[in-house]
């Protein structure tokens, strides 16, 4: 059987709740929209948003539910790639997707992508990116980086950038001209995220007399620390702490809330941001290269010095006390985001990798220890061994739980 164009493969460590997901939620089904056959393979054995690509009838296989170590795992994705013949192969997060690459043999297209600006993530996968045709970063930062310290050819880096669908600003409910609602919505993580920031910026606030209601929405390491921070300092007036949602329900979530809070480290393009400024809501975001100053500027939201408590509760009180400037940026904020950064568009640019058509072999006989791993304890035959036997254990823990939830 011949590649067909158009037949897109996307490999991925995981499929946690996260930009990189939600990423390929959307590019997913705008290529299924332009007549693409899409499958997605995931290492891990579950994920929140599960239900969400069986709704937009974009298959998985769970290589992680099988519960087999390192190298059956990718032996059995490779198996399993063979026979469905992609004319582009996406690594989509994580080693162990771009690991596939060292199989693949013929004129499948080989697509790695960055979703963060992170120096753990390009440290982890630059010995991978001589392997890929194509590396594609989804912010102009991330492609300068990966020209000048990562050392791609220029002509392998792509810069496409995220895209969503674009709802309509009328379907927006009235303002509540006396309480400014404020959202964080994303992963709860200490590093990246920088949540532990948003009990600050609540107190100083709450300490300027302003009425505002904070809702966080997420889950995530940081969520017990949320959770007794807030009962501590008396916030649960202000501030509300929901668990993550379907990301089908997300949509309906912005129009409810008139500014987003980011205060994040390092991103790449977060989707949260642009999903909210085309609901017209305005960001109040970290002064980043990667993301936040290549999207936006005073004319449709407002960016802050990272970790700068007061300046982020500064510029929500800011607009709290401007309604006409909230209107100004969220008009704005619409605006940007419906010329520039669309699905279709999206998905159109990476239809363009699809080149010519030809058998792909995806080599099984002997599958090598990760790139940066060789000669280490777990790929020893004792270490092999250990591997098998914790995977047998974890095998049984799945069926146990399937069958108790079943």
């Amino acid at each position: 059987m011949k590649a067909t164009e158009g037949r897109f493969a996307f490999i991925s460590g995981g499929l946690a709740f996260g930009g990189s997901t939600t990423f390929l939620l959307n590019l997913g089904s705008g290529l299924a929209r332009l007549g693409c056959e899409v499958k997605i393979w995931c290492m891990e054995s579950d994920s929140p948003f599960a239900d969400d690509f069986e709704r937009r009838n974009l298959p998985i296989s769970w290589i992680g539910r099988r519960g087999c170590i390192y190298e059956k795992r990718i032996r059995s994705c490779l198996r399993e790639l063979a026979g469905f013949q992609p004319a582009v192969l996406v690594a989509n997060i994580g080693p162990e997707a771009f690991e596939v690459f060292r199989y693949a043999r013929g004129p499948v297209t080989k697509v790695g992508i960055i979703h963060s600006d992170d120096p753990g993530v390009y440290r982890s996968l630059t010995p991978y990116f001589r392997l890929a045709d194509y590396v594609v970063g989804v912010s102009a930062e991330i492609c300068r980086h990966l020209r000048e310290e990562a050392m791609v050819a220029p002509g392998r880096v792509r810069l496409i950038n995220y895209g969503i669908e674009i709802p309509q600003l009328a379907d927006r409910p009235p303002r509540d001209p006396e309480c400014l609602r404020v959202l964080y919505l994303g992963r709860l993580d200490r590093l990246q995220k920088r949540v532990r920031l948003l009990e600050p910026i609540a107190l100083h606030l709450r300490d300027q007399g302003r009425n505002f209601r904070l809702t966080i929405i997420g889950d995530g390491p940081e969520r017990s620390w949320l959770e007794r921070t807030i009962r501590k300092n008396g916030l649960g007036r202000w501030v509300e702490l929901r668990h993550a949602v379907p990301y089908c329900e997300v949509p309906e979530i912005y129009p409810m809330f008139d500014v987003l809070l980011l205060p994040s480290a390092f991103e790449g393009l977060p989707l949260t941001l642009l999903e909210s400024m085309a609901a017209g809501v305005v960001p109040v975001v970290t002064r980043l290269r990667s993301g936040s100053e290549e999207l936006i500027d005073s004319s449709n939201g407002i960016l802050v010095d990272v970790e700068d408590i007061a300046g982020y509760a500064d510029a929500i009180d800011w607009l709290a006390r401007d309604r006409r400037l909230l209107e100004q940026l969220s008009e704005n904020a619409h605006r940007t985001i419906n010329q520039r950064y669309s699905a279709s568009t999206m998905a159109e640019q990476w239809l363009a990798f699809c080149g010519e058509a030809g058998y792909t072999s995806f080599d099984v006989s002997k599958i090598l220890p990760p790139i940066g791993s060789e000669g280490s304890f777990p790929f020893t035959p004792i270490g092999r061994l250990l591997r098998r036997a914790k995977a047998v254990v974890q095998r049984l823990q799945f069926n146990a739980s399937w069958k108790s939830g079943a």
